[in-house]
């Protein structure tokens, strides 16, 4: 299991030091930006990234190209900054969306190979739509405020607490699928 936690610690097994989201404030709207670390933002740019891709963690960012990942997070800010950074990647985003019976219908009709699931979504508690995305094979990083989900731990392939930032949970799906 990888398992990723913020704060001046290392994330367990990946050998990297995490950085924060960034938040800005414009008048009383709140947005948040999930910026790339620097060294993939320019490999993205550069038209030959599949040619000339940067190490990610435990493995290469490439890897994250054209994978179907479900996204499942209530907060819409949150839930939007997610979707544009996994696109940056050329992963191929489900959703997002704010609910467990959305979710199973997305996964039902698009099949998913990696799900980011919040544990508090706005139909309630997580728990079975993990479980039963677990049982279709979906390899699920649960992220939580909590420090230890109310998740069965053989459910989830990896857990990352909140914050976190893009760099952590590109490093995260990165292990996964190399695991």
């Amino acid at each position: 299991m990888l398992y990723a936690a913020v704060g001046p610690r290392r994330i367990a097994g990946l050998g990297i030091m995490p950085s924060r989201w960034s938040v800005s404030t414009d008048g009383m709207a709140h947005t948040i930006g999930v910026g790339l670390p620097s060294s993939l933002n320019r490999s993205m740019s550069d038209q030959s990234m599949s040619s000339r891709a940067e190490p990610c963690g435990a493995g290469n960012v490439a890897i994250l190209k054209r994978v179907p990942v479900l996204v499942v997070e209530d907060s819409w800010h949150v839930a939007k900054a997610l979707k544009s950074s996994l696109e940056q990647l050329e992963m191929c985003v489900i959703g997002p969306t704010a609910t467990a019976a959305e979710a199973r219908q997305l996964a039902a009709q698009q099949k998913p190979q990696l799900a980011v699931v919040d544990v508090n979504v706005k139909d309630g508690i997580a728990t079975d739509l993990i479980d039963e995305l677990h049982a279709q094979g979906v390899r699920v990083v649960v992220a939580s405020g909590y420090a230890f989900p109310p998740i069965r731990r053989e459910k989830w392939a990896a857990f990352i607490q909140k914050p976190y930032s893009g760099r952590e949970l590109i490093a995260v799906m990165c292990g996964i699928l190399e695991a």
